[in-house]
């Protein structure tokens, strides 16, 4: 008893009830799991026993994981967000110990339990600072003799304290107490346990991945429900089994994707569904028929969006920016037949449509835009060339001269024919634009991700300005993500213009990306709203929003910041978004930001 009072110092002790019922489940808890020195005696370095949600999966492996990542977090309880690690795996062991759900005296007796005995291996770390005092504070919380919801609202409003004050791990460990779903709440993310997006560094990614997979088997063996916001995460799991050669583990992660699906209730996006039918048919080609769970995900994606495939001939083309079965005669059309593959239609627009294709000559995979000849009102002639080109043709060569920069797509070659001209673009695999690359995070991005995502851009941003070309439309639509690398390009240069050291006073682009100058005057120059229209991309994506609505908003509001962005994120959007684009940031300063 004494040893629970001592845990308790600095706050006022429970009062004797709830002190003994605390105890109680104390003694009890004693046999969740081997602490410190009890290390397993055969030392097997057990393997994650995921995926959790298979029928394969054995309970006993999963408990005696669990307890071997407690007994390896205390061998190095004092790198940072171990001890928030520890109380987390520790519950976890409590959780799936129980046929049912724990009780908030059970949960704070294993608190307890945990914080005394880190403060025996580390009592300088834990005694010295105030950063584990919401430990206590959460386990005397959970002893008070309030009602169950009543407890429950005040564990995720101290949920959200911590994380306005930057203690993710422990807001997490909060959520966890709680049983919230896997998600976003109060501008708080929930989505990966014990980090606010997905890690870059693969091993901080994996474990992740491993601690919020285990909470969604905890959830589900109390509510029989998956995760929808963790389903892209497994995903990305999976990715990375099979790039590590890890094919039939990186399979049944499909699979379990796939089941969640189809009998927990849990809904995933298309282009997760798309993505995981890519990932999984090759790996089946060898097979005589696909197993039944990817028959049934082809299914559900082909009732939930138009079918990818090969289209026939006679409906090749069928994009209402531009229709090339009406612009190309017999000839044009076989020739082009025997260079190229076309597949689908990957997008289209006022400018062009786009579809895959593979280049016969050597199998690459390339994407063709079409665009009628019709709708190209400016040709220009570029230095070291005679002939007059379409500008995008131009502006696209011009950033695609050696030396190129690796975070803008590519022109491979093109074509002039009667009626359309054809540019034969490189086409990352597998990838997706970055619009719906956050769909299926399903929510906005973490600082160290969106940080990656900028960098790439401003590299493609002051790589165009180098070469002279002003792309005006850089949004998330137009930035592709490799997403088994995260590399960026820079695509559609359909809105770009020649970069001029005088004002512009036409806009093209997407209005909601104007700048003030242009609203308010009618004028604007290259650099400066290229630099806005990257503030708005980085607001985007760490805010998963759009700072400004309306005109009146761009030209007069205030940029609306939010508490969990970091200073130096606020720092360097606002200076991207300074109204006054003598006083906006430059391209060629924002890299060395504090940021970056």
């Amino acid at each position: 008893m004494m040893d629970l009072l001592t845990v308790c110092d600095n706050f006022r002790p429970p009062c004797p009830g709830e002190l003994h019922r605390a105890a109680q489940c104390w003694k009890r808890s004693h046999s969740f799991g081997a602490h410190g020195d009890n290390n397993m005696a055969d030392g097997t370095n057990l393997t994650f026993p995921g995926p959790l949600l298979s029928p394969k999966m054995e309970k006993d492996d999963l408990m005696a994981f669990i307890q071997k990542k407690s007994q390896e977090i205390l061998l190095r309880v004092d790198e940072p967000q171990q001890i928030e690690a520890y109380f987390f795996w520790q519950l976890m062991e409590l959780f799936c110990s129980c046929d049912r759900k724990a009780l908030p005296v059970e949960i704070a007796a294993c608190l307890f339990k945990g914080y005394y005995h880190v403060r025996s291996k580390a009592p300088k770390l834990v005694c010295g600072e105030n950063q584990y005092i919401w430990c206590r504070h959460l386990a005397r919380l959970l002893c008070s003799s309030t009602t169950d919801d009543e407890q429950r609202q005040a564990v995720i409003k101290m949920a959200d304290d911590l994380a306005n004050r930057g203690k993710i791990f422990a807001s997490h460990i909060c959520c966890v107490v709680a049983q919230l779903q896997l998600g976003i709440y109060n501008d708080t993310s929930f989505d990966l346990i014990g980090c606010f997006g997905l890690p870059l560094e693969t091993s901080a990614a994996r474990e992740a991945i491993e601690r919020s997979e285990v909470y969604e088997y905890v959830l589900f063996i109390t509510s029989g429900c998956a995760q929808p916001n963790f389903q892209i995460y497994k995903f990305h799991h999976a990715r990375m089994l099979a790039h590590e050669g890890h094919i039939a583990l990186a399979l049944e992660y499909c699979e379990s994707i796939t089941r969640a699906m189809t009998t927990c209730s849990c809904n995933i996006t298309p282009v997760l569904m798309e993505q995981m039918i890519q990932m999984a048919e090759p790996l089946y080609k060898t097979k005589a028929e696909k197993p039944e769970w990817l028959k049934n995900l082809c299914q559900i994606h082909a009732a939930e969006v138009l079918q990818f495939k090969k289209i026939p001939p006679s409906q090749l083309f069928n994009g209402p920016a531009c229709n090339p079965c009406t612009l190309l005669n017999t000839e044009e059309y076989e020739w082009i037949a025997s260079l190229y593959d076309i597949g689908e239609l990957l997008g289209q627009g006022g400018f062009g449509s786009v579809y895959a294709a593979v280049r016969k000559a050597d199998g690459k995979m390339v994407a063709v835009k079409f665009i009628a000849r019709s709708t190209c009102k400016k040709f220009i002639t570029i230095p070291g060339e005679t002939e007059d080109l379409p500008l995008e043709v131009a502006l696209m060569k011009m950033v695609s001269m050696p030396p190129r920069c690796e975070n803008v797509l590519e022109l491979l070659d093109w074509i002039e024919l009667s009626k359309v001209f054809i540019l034969v673009l490189e086409r990352p695999s597998p990838c997706m634009d970055l619009l719906d690359f956050m769909k299926c995070m399903n929510s906005r991005l973490s600082e160290p991700v969106a940080r990656d995502i900028m960098r790439q851009v401003v590299r493609a941003a002051r790589h165009c300005c180098e070469r002279g070309v002003f792309h005006r439309d850089i949004k998330p639509e137009n930035l592709l993500i490799n997403t088994d690398t995260m590399q960026v390009k820079l695509i559609d240069f359909g809105c770009g213009e020649l970069m001029y050291d005088f004002t512009y006073t036409k806009f093209e682009g997407t209005l909601i990306y104007a700048s003030p100058e242009w609203v308010r005057d009618r004028e604007y120059m290259g650099g400066p709203a290229t630099v806005w229209s990257l503030g708005i991309l980085l607001y985007y994506m760490v805010c998963c929003d759009l700072p400004f609505k309306n005109n009146k908003e761009i030209s007069d509001a205030p940029v609306p910041l939010h508490h969990y962005l970091s200073g130096d994120c606020q720092a360097l959007i606002t200076g991207c978004l300074e109204k006054n684009p003598d006083y906006r940031m430059t391209l060629e300063n924002i890299l060395s930001h504090d940021w970056f």
